[in-house]
């Protein structure tokens, strides 16, 4: 067993421990309880090793997946300081603030339509279209927390993992055998213009915002 998995043992033996000695109310307990089982998922994705879209991703760019955590972590906090934060008067929600709701004119509360006349997709449902995509096209069934997580419509109801395979997938899928492509792998190589390139143009979709550009070179090149 490696320090790494001693070390997530003992913080749940420890979480619990506290959980049972300090919970003397019902609202004390569900908070601890909470807790104990944000502690259990983030326990749980150690263990289960590399998710099915970094296996696939690691055989499409020939990559190792681990060289994208800096750019997934980064990202995270610059969206919302790591999963703690959600913008107020936004639809946007969880670690990487995927908009729920955006395909809703705010006028009418009416679903918006396409060119064609069709109702239009969320940015979290589209995200979600694209993972599932990806398992089904390299031969490999979609995890059950997808359909889930379309009947939830809440970000914030995903393990970390599951954000994070969420906002891979979805960026690699903008652009496949295309930019996404290249820059995925020049971000494996630890380039962090092509981190800011790829968080600028598809995953904020907007590359002539200063100032969020300003804060996304605050963590990706300062850290």
């Amino acid at each position: 067993m490696t320090t790494n998995a001693i070390a997530v043992i003992v913080a749940l033996v420890v979480a619990g421990n506290a959980t049972a000695t300090h919970a003397n109310t019902p609202n004390k307990m569900m908070a601890g309880l909470s807790g104990l089982m944000d502690i259990f998922d983030s326990a749980k994705d150690y263990f289960q090793g590399d998710s099915g879209i970094e296996q696939i991703l690691e055989d499409k760019l020939k990559i190792k997946a681990s060289d994208l955590d800096y750019f997934a972590d980064q990202t995270r906090l610059i969206e919302s300081e790591g999963g703690e934060t959600n913008t107020e008067g936004s639809s946007a929600r969880g670690g990487y603030q995927f908009l729920t709701k955006d395909n809703i004119d705010l006028e009418t509360g009416e679903v918006k339509l396409n060119k064609k006349g069709e109702p239009t997709l969320s940015s979290y449902n589209v995200a979600l279209n694209r993972i599932e995509d990806m398992y089904e096209k390299n031969d490999t069934n979609a995890p059950e927390w997808i359909q889930e997580a379309r009947e939830n419509q809440n970000p914030l109801d995903l393990t970390d993992r599951q954000e994070k395979d969420l906002f891979l997938a979805n960026l690699y899928n903008r652009d496949a055998g295309g930019e996404t492509d290249k820059l995925l792998k020049k971000i494996a190589d630890g380039d962090k213009d092509a981190m800011m390139k790829l968080y600028m143009k598809y995953h904020h979709t907007n590359e002539d915002d200063k100032i969020t550009r300003k804060r996304a070179s605050e963590f990706y090149y300062n850290n």
